[in-house]
């Protein structure tokens, strides 16, 4: 990995931002620490933990061909892909690649139903997954990132959410 040294950041202007977390991933310990318990809104850093959980789920699947119905896609808004429609046969790690890479926010609601039945439930795993990982600030309510003040995390949280993403060789791969 590469990590600046302290001569380096001191030429950022860390000043500007409200909250930071950087950790070397190498000694494993924090570089750089700012208001990083703040609460702040997880905006596009939700889709992490949705590919983990995802990845969790379907790992095994991903050559399976997927049936698209209408019922997996009444509820997608925001950033959509331009071909995931009913009738469609996308294999488990197209949806994967489209969700993970793309941020495409159908091919997330495709995987929750797939995986658990639907958003709400869906939801529910992510929560659990972020207690797991110690990611006591965090709270989920959708799988894209689309906006809700209910949803908050911390800049240590999404750390240690990518930190988990590190690990995990097929997400990695993505």
């Amino acid at each position: 990995g590469v990590s600046a040294g302290a001569e380096e950041l001191s030429d950022l202007p860390l000043d500007m931002a409200k909250t930071i977390y950087l950790y070397n991933v190498e000694n494993k310990i924090p570089i750089v620490e700012k208001n990083c318990d703040a609460l702040i809104y997880p905006a596009s850093t939700v889709k992490i933990m949705t590919g983990i959980v995802a990845i969790e789920h379907l790992a095994a699947r991903l050559d399976e061909k997927v049936a698209i119905l209408p019922e997996m896609l009444t509820s997608v808004v925001g950033q959509q892909t331009n071909w995931l429609t009913p009738g469609e046969y996308p294999t488990v790690r197209d949806l994967l690649y489209h969700a993970i890479c793309g941020g495409y926010n159908d091919a997330i609601a495709i995987i929750t139903y797939i995986v658990s039945g639907g958003e709400a439930s869906f939801v529910s795993l992510m929560n659990e997954r972020a207690k797991a990982l110690g990611m006591t600030s965090t709270v989920y309510t959708n799988a894209t990132g689309v906006h809700d003040p209910a949803m908050v995390t911390t800049a240590r949280d999404v750390a240690t959410l990518a930190l988990a993403a590190y690990k995990v060789p097929l997400y990695m791969e993505i």
